[in-house]
């Protein structure tokens, strides 16, 4: 949800732009999210040997430009989306959501 903050002004302003349809759903973690995340599978790694968890960010900013059209694309035709609800139940966590993240970041004058 921290990309957020660098079109903050934008935002307020409006105009939340990203490469995707206006009906693709997307979905972002907070990176206290990922961090809670982290820290309960180092508490407790035998509950996840062997366990394959796929990455919802993508660092396109290190990607060639092929590789984020690419993405890009797929993202705009199909969206992406992971079942919440279940993973936070299977893991033991609550994530923050969007509405929470913009309330504890001073997003008060939306």
């Amino acid at each position: 949800m921290y990309n957020v903050e660098q079109s903050r002004r934008d935002i307020q302003e409006g105009t939340f732009a990203l490469p995707l349809e206006n009906e693709t759903a997307i979905q972002m973690l907070d990176v206290n999210d990922y961090g809670r995340f982290v820290a309960d599978v180092f508490a407790a790694p035998e509950q996840y040997i062997g366990e394959t968890i796929e990455p919802t960010y993508i660092p396109i900013e290190n990607s060639p430009g092929s590789e984020v059209a690419a993405i890009i694309r797929q993202s705009s035709a199909e969206g992406y989306a992971v079942d919440i609800a279940a993973f936070e139940e299977r893991h033991d966590i609550v994530f923050t959501t969007f509405e929470r993240y913009l309330r504890d970041h001073d997003w008060n004058n939306l």
